[in-house]
């Protein structure tokens, strides 16, 4: 083919190779810009982890979007607590194993006192003394030394739910003699961790336990807040940390979470008692808006759509690592539940019904094993009359929330169903 060589064909040339010119820096100069970008984001991914991308959680629209999830690493069992890592009894067992809840246990401390005194006294790092939840002053240094008495960082969190049981379930589970909790809230995820910044203020909150003892603490609030909570987890303990949950029907938590407000507050003092909790002269003013619409916004009702929130804890905690007790079914029988924390920690079976007693008075029931010991008065308050078509209306509008959550936990809870 003879090129064209006159002064058209030379322009119609000479334009066609500006143009592929022009073309070839702008899609270079576009590669390049992505590649940038690209290694900016992902170096900022590596050197600050908090700015990397985490599950999405929209209270008011209550939509659950997981983006992704983050891995990180954490220190082996024992390394936190200076010990080597070995097999002991916390195990991945799950509660949907063969293992039958009602077992009777044969440990003779489960059923003689004079037993079970010689067994805590064997374990623990205290004088026992009744209640046992009640700590007394450390046994002679040598035994201390002997049982390697320190404290430790915990290897299980109860993490909530408020008003759903956790004091009673933190007092019983100090009944068995392989477990050591801690008798008062840390608050450490949700109140300190960004004030003190030191796992040793934390360590230091702790009580004594032994090596034979499984270090437990409580705070109930870590289920719901800070947002971020279980993320601080996974880089403060260890990397087998187990968690418990206990749920009970949200409609009645909302009414005992704003019976314990109101009592706390004076009426001149009620409205916005923190941030995202509002609280009326009624329960019905606090929960239903102008419009006779569900207040989704309020904390007290917010928090009772607990899928939400279990999914934020899925996202960092394997299946193995998270127990959901029913509440509803605690306060009714309190041994079923105790047993499956039980398997779920790999414990010897300890707990008996004959342990505990309904106090008629009080309307909760009470540890009679070894010696009678009960909570104060302020637990187990009656709860005010409240409007029939209100709690319907609650009841109705949890009811989504909760189908979703017993597919999410793969566990029934009592009170599902019942509006």
């Amino acid at each position: 083919m003879v090129p064209n060589t006159s002064e058209e064909g030379i322009s119609q040339y000479f334009d066609a190779g500006c143009f592929t010119v022009l073309f070839a820096k702008r899609f270079f100069v576009a590669v390049f810009t992505i590649t940038s970008i690209f290694f900016v984001l992902l170096f900022n991914t590596w050197a600050y982890p908090d700015l990397a991308p985490r599950s999405v959680v929209d209270t008011g629209t209550n939509c659950l979007c997981q983006e992704r999830r983050e891995v990180f690493e954490s220190p082996r069992l024992g390394e936190l607590n200076g010990e080597m890592d070995v097999d002991s009894n916390i195990t991945n067992q799950h509660i949907n194993s063969t293992m039958p809840l009602d077992i009777k246990p044969t440990w003779e401390a489960s059923h003689n006192a004079t037993a079970y005194y010689q067994e805590r006294r064997k374990h623990s790092c205290y004088y026992p003394i009744n209640p046992v939840s009640m700590f007394s002053k450390t046994v002679p240094s040598k035994e201390f030394k002997e049982k390697g008495c320190k404290k430790r960082l915990p290897e299980v969190v109860i993490a909530g739910m408020r008003k759903c049981g956790t004091g009673t379930l933190m007092n019983f589970l100090n009944l068995h003699p392989n477990i050591a909790i801690t008798n008062h809230e840390i608050h450490y995820f949700d109140n300190n961790y960004d004030h003190h910044g030191d796992t040793e203020w934390y360590r230091e909150q702790m009580q004594y336990s032994s090596k034979t003892q499984i270090p437990i603490e409580k705070t109930p609030t870590y289920f719901f807040r800070p947002y971020d909570a279980p993320m601080q987890m996974t880089r403060t303990l260890t990397d087998k940390v187990k968690i418990i949950v206990i749920l009970c029907d949200p409609v009645r938590r909302a009414v005992s979470d704003y019976l314990e407000f109101v009592r706390k507050f004076d009426q001149s003092s009620l409205g916005n008692i923190y941030s995202r909790k509002y609280l009326a002269e009624t329960f019905e003013e606090s929960v239903i808006d102008n419009r006779n619409e569900i207040q989704v916004y309020n904390e007290i009702v917010d928090v009772g759509i607990y899928v939400k929130y279990v999914h934020r804890w899925q996202e960092y905690f394997s299946f193995e690592q998270l127990l959901f007790l029913d509440g509803d079914q605690f306060k009714k029988e309190p041994t079923t539940e105790l047993r499956r924390v039980e398997i779920f920690l790999g414990l010897e079976p300890f707990f008996r019904s004959e342990h505990f007693y309904l106090d008629e008075d009080k309307g909760f029931f009470c540890a009679s094993f070894p010696q009678p010991s009960c909570m104060n008065a302020s637990k187990g308050r009656s709860h005010p009359d409240v409007d029939p078509d209100v709690l319907k209306q609650l009841c109705e509008f949890y009811r989504p929330f909760d189908d979703a959550l017993v597919r999410t936990t793969n566990r029934e809870f009592s009170w599902i169903g019942k509006c």
